[in-house]
């Protein structure tokens, strides 16, 4: 009887847990207001839509990377390898991680993110689940310029599955 009691417990505190934290999500509406060209990822059955000005970098297979000619705004994305792959679980992971600050999740245009700043990189970062269950961190940087960051969201926002 006592150990029943002490799982029931233990669950009513993990949903208590998991409504607060699904509470304290923020939501936001995003308009994409830049002028882009869209990029298509066939093996995460999405696409976004970047800024005409950017260009592409030759890097590792397993990132993607774009930004302006002159380095100044950057993308950098790629997929991360979790054993578990809920918001919830990418929320607890990035929070216990050391050096990240910020860290949140943000509904954008009803998408689910966990958001986190990276301070001595000068870096925001959001981490998505795709419909296929692939984890996609998109770096930007920097994250000290409002303008880019306002960009960035836009960016994020573009964030759609292919057709």
């Amino acid at each position: 009887m006592k150990r029943t009691l002490v799982v029931l417990l233990a669950l009513m505190m993990l949903c208590v847990s998991a409504l607060a934290m699904a509470e304290a999500a923020a939501e936001v509406t995003v308009e994409v207001t830049f002028e882009g060209e869209w990029v298509e990822f066939e093996e995460y059955g999405l696409k976004i839509c970047l800024p005409t000005d950017w260009v592409e970098y030759e890097v590792e297979e397993e990132l993607y990377m774009a930004g302006t000619e002159d380095d100044t705004q950057l993308l950098v994305m790629n997929e991360l390898e979790l054993d578990e792959a809920t918001i919830e679980a990418l929320l607890a992971g990035l929070t216990d991680t050391e050096g990240l600050t910020d860290v949140a999740i943000v509904i954008i245009n009803g998408v689910s993110y966990v958001t986190y700043v990276i301070e001595d990189d000068d870096v925001f970062g959001v981490v998505t689940i795709t419909e296929a269950g692939a984890v996609l961190d998109f770096m930007f940087a920097p994250n000290s310029d409002s303008d880019f960051v306002d960009l960035a969201m836009q960016i994020v926002a573009s964030i759609t599955t292919m057709e």
